[in-house]
C-alpha cells in the first residue's frame, strides 16, 4: 500500500498513521488513535510505578550497656527488616566518657559481626 493511500485511509477514519517499525523494509505503520495510545501507555506506566516496592533504611541504635533481652528484641527486628526487603542500619552510640575503639565496638555489637557484611567504621559521634 502506498503512503498516500495509507494517509487517505487514516484520515477517512479520523485516526492517525503511526510508524511502528521505521527500520524495517518497507517501514511498518499502523492506523490508530495516537492520543488514546499515549493515554494507555501513561496509564500502564503509572500502574507499574504504583506496584513498586519502596526500600527504606531502618535504623536500630545500641549502647554499650544494652541488656541481653533488649539486644535479642532489636536483633529480631533487624532480621524482620531484612526479610521484608528493607535495609537495616545499626548504630552504636557511645557517651562522651566512653572511649571509642574498634575493639570495644566489636565487643558491644556481639552477634552482628556474624550476620552482617563488612562493617564500615565511618561515622563517629562525639
Amino acid at each position: 500500500m502506498s503512503r498516500a493511500e495509507a494517509l487517505q485511509m487514516a484520515s477517512s477514519q479520523s485516526l492517525d498513521l503511526v510508524e511502528v517499525s521505521p527500520m524495517a523494509e518497507p517501514p511498518v505503520v499502523r492506523v490508530m488513535d495516537f492520543g488514546k495510545f499515549l493515554f494507555e501507555q501513561n496509564k500502564k506506566a503509572h500502574a507499574a510505578k504504583r506496584k513498586q516496592k519502596q526500600i527504606q533504611v531502618k535504623e536500630v541504635k545500641f549502647r554499650p550497656g544494652t541488656e541481653e533481652a533488649d539486644y535479642q528484641v532489636k536483633l529480631r527486628n533487624i532480621v524482620r527488616f531484612l526479610t521484608e526487603g528493607d535495609k537495616a542500619k545499626v548504630t552504636l552510640r557511645y557517651r562522651a566518657v566512653s572511649s571509642f575503639t574498634k575493639t570495644s565496638a566489636g565487643v558491644s555489637c556481639r552477634g552482628f559481626l556474624r550476620i552482617s557484611p563488612p562493617i564500615r567504621w565511618s561515622s563517629r559521634i562525639r
